[in-house]
């Protein structure tokens, strides 16, 4: 098993994680990928507020840091 599986499968605590829990840390990978990209302004504004206020969420149920 990798370190992505694991990182995949458990929170920090190395809790099993929820599928609600993988859905949102998958979001979070997809939406931090998307701001590196070179976007349209606009698009990069609702990109950074998105991925803040999931940030927030992820860090709170210790998904990653």
């Amino acid at each position: 098993m990798t370190m992505t599986d694991v990182e995949s499968t458990v929170d920090l605590l190395g809790t099993p994680l929820t599928p609600d829990e993988t859905e949102l840390l998958d979001l979070h990978r997809r939406l931090t990928d998307l701001a590196s990209r070179d976007l349209a302004p606009t698009a990069a504004t609702a990109v950074a507020g998105a991925l803040t206020q999931l940030t927030l969420a992820v860090n709170a149920l210790a998904l990653t840091y």
